[in-house]
């Protein structure tokens, strides 16, 4: 087979092309760590909350938990569990996150390979 020279507008086009898409996935892999991080820093808020108003109702000396353990245990344990709950889908939310941050980091590392 004869192969013909490609034309250098032809080649101006693919430049811009890959150009322009590794850009695009430039800012979806930035986007994509930023939201991770706003993740964590909203469940370890949502942590240091809990403890503190948990403390907040054991040391209460007035008002529903005042000199009442077995409630404040009752509200410490809700408010496990519910910590647990999210704390996991928060684990499962990042995992999914860096398997998407890993396929843009392919995907640039083959872009810049062009």
């Amino acid at each position: 087979m004869d192969q013909q020279p490609v034309p250098d507008t032809d080649l101006g086009i693919v430049k811009d092309f890959l150009l322009t898409e590794h850009a695009h996935f430039s800012q979806l892999f930035r986007e994509n760590e930023a939201l991770g991080e706003r993740r964590m820093q909203f469940f370890l808020g949502l942590v240091a909350a809990a403890i503190t108003g948990i403390t907040a109702l054991a040391t209460a000396e007035k008002g529903l938990f005042a000199n009442n353990l077995v409630g404040v245990v009752w509200v410490a344990l809700g408010t496990s569990i519910l910590l647990l709950v999210v704390g996991w889908l928060t684990y499962e939310r990042l995992r999914q996150r860096d398997k998407v941050t890993e396929e843009y980091k392919q995907i640039r590392h083959l872009s810049n390979s062009s």
